[in-house]
């Protein structure tokens, strides 16, 4: 018995001489040693024809100058601007796609909206008051829809009105 331990021992320990491993690294041995491909050569760059752009010959504003007649001292003047010094309303904490008008009603002889905000909660809506992050001025109160102005940048430092609506969900 004791022989055939020993036997068994000695095969096992002969069999691991050569690795775990020593099958790939014969492979890569191999791969090293294989013939390698030639690469073709990089095709030649053709040369372009160079554009120089001359817009102040044809009397066109040049693009890509910031300086120009677009921008007017009455553009940056402006009289609409949001009056930043008013308490800010609930509802112009919600972007205008996140509120739904779902009825209206009279009161006292004035056209009330109801609008559900994006928490779930349903506010009143009257004319002059402020909806969405744009500073959303209710102009008109109707049965199936709310109006409003808001004020958006302009992308030259001012101001421009824009028109919305909130429409009765269904």
């Amino acid at each position: 018995m004791r022989v055939l331990a020993s036997l068994l021992l000695l095969t096992l320990v002969t069999a691991c001489q050569d690795g775990p491993d020593s099958d790939l690294l014969s492979y890569v041995e191999g791969l090293k040693s294989s013939q390698q491909g030639q690469l073709d050569p990089l095709p030649e760059l053709k040369k372009r024809e160079t554009f120089s752009y001359r817009a102040d010959s044809e009397g066109i504003r040049d693009p890509f100058s910031t300086t120009g007649s677009f921008v007017t001292s009455e553009s940056r003047e402006s009289s609409v601007r949001p009056d930043n010094d008013r308490k800010r309303q609930v509802l112009e904490q919600f972007p205008l796609d996140t509120l739904f008008m779902v009825g209206s009603m009279k009161m006292s002889g004035e056209m009330v909206a109801l609008v559900r905000s994006g928490d779930g909660i349903i506010h009143q809506v009257r004319v002059g008051d402020y909806v969405g992050q744009n500073y959303g001025k209710v102009v008109a109160v109707s049965s199936n829809e709310i109006t409003l102005r808001e004020l958006v940048p302009d992308g030259i430092g001012g101001w421009q009105e824009r028109p919305a609506t909130i429409t009765l969900a269904k």
